[in-house]
């Protein structure tokens, strides 16, 4: 969803969401987060982690960089693997 509308129709950021005002701005925040080390981020292997370690029955949060057990119950007999905890760690890491 872009966003929610005012009174007066006009949209406004909803969310954390905002809009880029224009093209030199995108760039700047661009080099930003390229500096901050935020450039290396694979999207395509981090929904992939995710979606391995849903099969394996964890909840992957991207939006909190939350990987965990779904309830209670599971969290009571989960046993990690070593390669189950470097996949948390992608997450983690990347979120």
């Amino acid at each position: 969803m872009a966003g929610s509308r005012t009174e007066n129709g006009s949209i406004h950021a909803a969310r954390g969401q905002t809009r880029i005002p224009n093209i030199a701005e995108a760039k700047f925040l661009i080099d930003q987060a390229l500096t901050a080390g935020w450039g290396d981020r694979d999207g395509d292997a981090m929904k992939a982690t995710a979606v391995e370690l849903e099969k394996r029955g964890y909840a992957v949060t991207f939006t909190a960089g939350y990987v965990g057990t779904p309830n209670r119950e599971s969290a009571m007999h989960a046993r990690p693997t070593g390669e189950e905890l470097e996949l948390m760690r992608i997450i983690h890491e990347w979120s």
